[in-house]
């Protein structure tokens, strides 16, 4: 009975298409579980917002947006279908995650080895970075999809495994990059990867280049946006720039370990050190893997001294290509006893599985804000909200008929007497209201007012004040009793 599973279970037909299926189901339940106990909040309004939007304000948005449009353009056609409720529009992320596990699991096992990619698609399943991302209307799943599905048709491309792959490495890398910009990390990795060794350097060296100029030659029209984007964000953003011990809490991220990220880090570092010191460094498949990672990781890290990017969002989409990189270098390491080896890839999954985490991490509170506002609205009353981009995720809580305004949502907020604002000299529209009291609700002031204007402003027209509440991401204040005139 054992020798009949075990024969089942290494059967080509029953890894090449029962494998995937079970592991998509696997990931896809446990990405779906909870997907809409945490409410709409942080950037998730605004991906609803403009994706909402017809398909000429969407293109018309941008040349002043930070992220291409793939995935807006996707999200608007869900939209379409389906409406703007959390769990639908949750679900196009839920399954992007849970099909970047399939990818890894093919890569992992056509050009590393079966267990190899089990092993790491098992990782990406538990892996909480990829719950949190497939719980969010945002562009990281699918970014995440594309990049392993880009690295996986490079290898087909690379080592001649089907004629057409190069037609699906070209359709999968425009897509990564007209998803995210930082796909232009990756496929600079890719480009550079066959440099590292002059064997892999002339494989297939004229179907790779034909390929990138392709791509180069596909992606111009959006290079003027891209360059336009690159010198806004460059004067500075919102991202802190990361220190040396910003490294370890990058992997991290992928192991959700606690203090055994050293452990890994270590080992990590000694088989690459090793594979330096000896000849072929590049010749095998899994070091052209750990050696994209270390490229695309390290690159990041090193560029976040001048342009942050260094944090979790803009790093998910290397944890596949991490994840088979650390189970091939241990299997690898541990290669003198595979018993023992083993043992330790299941003690590891293991150790993942018990700090698997399926609740979304709520960090706003949009909607007990909107039931505040509510509670002391009056017709001689005003709330104000600040920073002003905090609009979008009190409108979807408030009304969503209000949300569904494009281009006039402050304007019809205004209206209810509600004021997003950036700073005390936009509230000088209040000053002939005459309010009797304002509600202040502050959701990060020193980001858009450093000098509390809008704070000082309040104080100076009011006699009294009162926090209300401190919710998760936001503190009410009440200002009343005007000062007489």
């Amino acid at each position: 009975m054992r020798n009949s599973m075990i024969s089942i279970f290494n059967h080509s037909s029953f890894q090449s298409r029962w494998i995937p299926l079970i592991l998509f189901t696997f990931a896809l339940i446990l990405r779906l579980w909870k997907i809409d106990a945490h409410q709409i909040q942080l950037d998730e309004p605004f991906s609803l917002y403009h994706s909402s939007a017809s398909l000429l304000d969407i293109f018309r948005m941008l040349p002043n947006e930070n992220n291409p449009p793939l995935h807006f353009l996707i999200l608007h056609l869900s939209i379409e279908i389906f409406g703007i409720e959390p769990f639908y529009t949750r679900l196009l992320s839920t399954i992007f995650s849970a099909l970047a596990v399939v990818y890894t699991y093919f890569l992992g096992r056509e050009f590393l080895n079966f267990r190899t990619g089990l092993a790491a698609a098992l990782l990406m399943c538990l892996s909480n970075l990829n719950i949190i991302y497939a719980h969010e209307v945002r562009v990281y799943s699918l970014f995440t999809l594309l990049a392993i599905s880009t690295t996986y048709y490079f290898f087909k491309m690379h080592f001649g495994l089907g004629e057409k792959k190069s037609f699906a490495f070209i359709l999968s890398s425009l897509l990564l990059i007209y998803s995210h910009f930082f796909g232009i990390i990756l496929l600079a990795g890719l480009f550079l990867l066959p440099f590292t060794s002059k064997s892999v350097f002339y494989t297939n060296l004229k179907k790779r280049l034909i390929a990138f100029i392709w791509i180069i030659i596909l992606y111009t029209p959006y290079t003027i946006i891209l360059v336009n984007r690159f010198l806004a964000t460059s004067e500075g953003n919102w991202v802190p720039k990361p220190n040396m011990s910003h490294l370890t809490w990058g992997i991290g991220l992928f192991t959700h370990l606690g203090k055994y990220t050293y452990m890994i880090e270590f080992v990590l570092f000694v088989y690459i050190l090793l594979s330096i010191l000896q000849k072929g460094l590049s010749t095998k498949k899994g070091n052209l893997l750990i050696l994209l990672f270390s490229f695309c990781y390290f690159s990041m890290f090193f560029a976040s001294s001048y342009l942050p990017m260094f944090i979790e969002r803009y790093l998910v989409y290397l944890s596949p290509i991490f994840y088979l990189g650390f189970v091939y270098l241990l299997s690898h390491v541990l290669k003198f006893h595979p018993f023992l080896g083993n043992l330790i890839m299941f003690l590891f999954i293991l150790a993942m599985s018990s700090k698997l985490s399926l609740s979304y991490p709520t960090s706003r509170q949009p909607r007990e804000v909107t039931e505040y506002i509510r509670e002391f609205q009056a017709p001689n009353s005003a709330s104000v909200i600040i920073p002003k981009w905090w609009e979008l995720n009190l409108a979807y809580h408030y009304d969503i008929e209000i949300f569904k305004k494009y281009g006039s949502i402050s304007e019809h907020l205004v209206e209810q007497r509600i004021y997003p604002i950036y700073g005390g000299s936009d509230l000088e529209q209040l000053q002939h209201h005459h309010y009797s009291q304002v509600l202040f609700i502050d959701g990060g002031a020193q980001f858009s007012d450093p000098d509390s204007t809008a704070y000082i402003w309040c104080r100076n027209q009011f006699l009294k004040d009162s926090v209300v509440a401190h919710l998760e991401g936001y503190k009410l204040t009440l200002f009343y009793e005007p000062q007489q005139e």
